[in-house]
């Protein structure tokens, strides 16, 4: 099925969202517990999650701002957030 066929089955929207809250509440958490209190996974260090991270959450951001509002607002510390304006540098195009 095509994803607007998804999105107004029972499995999309409003129920989409509720089951991929607890898995974004984990992933947030994990951004909580860093070493020095920096903005990655690691702390102040960058790795290959924070990559897969930020690789998501402008996956996020392409499919529509109110998409990524909606994640970016699952973690009300705004450790999303933090993280995803640390990783902007890698999420520039050469020559743009």
């Amino acid at each position: 099925m095509s994803l607007a066929e998804l999105e107004k089955s029972e499995k999309g929207g409003e129920a989409a969202w509720k089951a991929a809250t607890p898995a974004l509440e984990r992933i947030a958490m994990f951004l909580h517990d860093t070493p020095d209190d920096g903005p990655f996974f690691l702390g102040g260090t960058v790795s290959y999650a924070d990559f897969v991270l930020v690789g998501f959450l402008q996956f996020c951001r392409r499919a529509g701002e109110d998409v990524f509002e909606r994640v970016i607002k699952v973690d009300a510390d705004g450790k999303f957030e933090r993280h995803y304006k640390a990783c902007e540098q890698w999420l520039e195009r050469d020559g743009e």
